[in-house]
């Protein structure tokens, strides 16, 4: 249930993304840089060019960020010329926040928030 959603969030970032300098992705619901991965179907060689990688503590890998996409915990906001994807509850007050998009779950209720900052 968690990760509907991811499909339609990836195709709408893809398709922006090269208007903003950042894009912060929380990382409260996973790892959301494998759907950026698979939907956006970004050969390995690519991949492995554009990203940063950390191998954690326990041998686990994780990305920090992908081209102009960081994966970050919490929402980032206040930086000129950058959104933020983030779950409702990160960001608290809609009417605080310009929110351009919301990714919804099958029942309707929002799932992520993509802001303008």
């Amino acid at each position: 249930y968690f990760e509907y959603g991811y499909k339609d969030l990836v195709e709408y970032v893809n398709q922006i993304k090269s208007k903003y300098d950042k894009i912060y992705m929380s990382t409260v619901r996973g790892r959301p840089y494998i759907y950026f991965l698979f939907y956006g179907k970004i050969p390995e060689s690519e991949y492995l060019a554009s990203s940063d990688v950390l191998e954690d503590n326990f041998g686990f890998f994780n990305v920090s960020r992908l081209e102009n996409i960081y994966f970050v915990t919490g929402a980032i906001t206040g930086q000129s010329n950058s959104l933020t994807v983030g779950a409702p509850e990160e960001f608290g007050d809609e009417k605080a926040f310009n929110v351009v998009k919301k990714i919804k779950y099958l029942d309707g209720t929002d799932n992520f928030w993509i802001v303008r900052n």
